[in-house]
């Protein structure tokens, strides 16, 4: 997924109804490489499943899976989400060290026809004071997370790829240790189950 900006916000940070993680004001103790700001909205959308099957989804930009991001370790992401479906939505990053702010609490909601700010420093956790690349976020996913709703939101196709690269990953891909794109190919399994007409079960 290609950011809205990067280094400057294409909007004012946190000027949506939920705000931002207040930990967003300390960004420069969190930021190697300039911030990347996306937008991204949970909206429903046509997927085929089924070569020539159109089925009925709710996704991320429409799309299932949900747009991937590229990120890299010091790169601080913000996300601006934005909710066109017809349920109530919260959004969680699975695998990232992210404030509790922008964790996706499955009571954070992001209520119909609203955004909500999130904001993923891309770090790593500190053990004695320094920092722990064994616990670095790698092969990370989003999905919905809303209260009692989360198994059908990602059902429905509310999920996507998160990746986050370190300097050592990035240092091998350089030197054709690891693949390049678009050798590099993540492969995500999902279950589901269709009706007779197209639509999920």
């Amino acid at each position: 997924m290609q950011p809205t900006s990067i280094g400057t916000p294409p909007w004012v940070p946190g000027a949506v109804h939920h705000g931002i993680a207040p930990e967003f004001s300390r960004l420069k103790e969190w930021e190697k490489l300039p911030t990347k700001y996306y937008d991204l909205e949970a909206r429903q959308g046509i997927h085929q499943f089924i070569p020539g099957v159109d089925t009925p989804v709710w996704a991320y930009n429409g799309v299932v899976p949900g747009p991937t991001f590229q990120a890299r370790i010091g790169e601080p992401c913000v996300v601006r989400i934005t909710n066109s479906l017809p349920v109530e939505t919260s959004v969680h990053l699975h695998g990232g060290h992210t404030p509790a702010h922008a964790d996706g609490h499955p009571e954070f909601y992001i209520l119909q026809g609203q955004a909500r700010d999130y904001f993923y420093p891309n770090c790593v956790p500190l053990l004695n004071g320094e920092p722990d690349y064994t616990e670095s976020p790698s092969t990370c996913w989003y999905h919905d997370h809303a209260m009692d709703i989360t198994a059908h939101n990602a059902y429905m196709g509310c999920a996507g790829f998160f990746i986050c690269q370190d300097d050592l990953e990035g240092s091998l891909i350089d030197s054709n240790v690891l693949p390049k794109p678009p050798y590099d190919v993540p492969l995500v399994i999902a279950d589901r189950t269709f009706n007779a007409d197209g639509k999920m079960y």
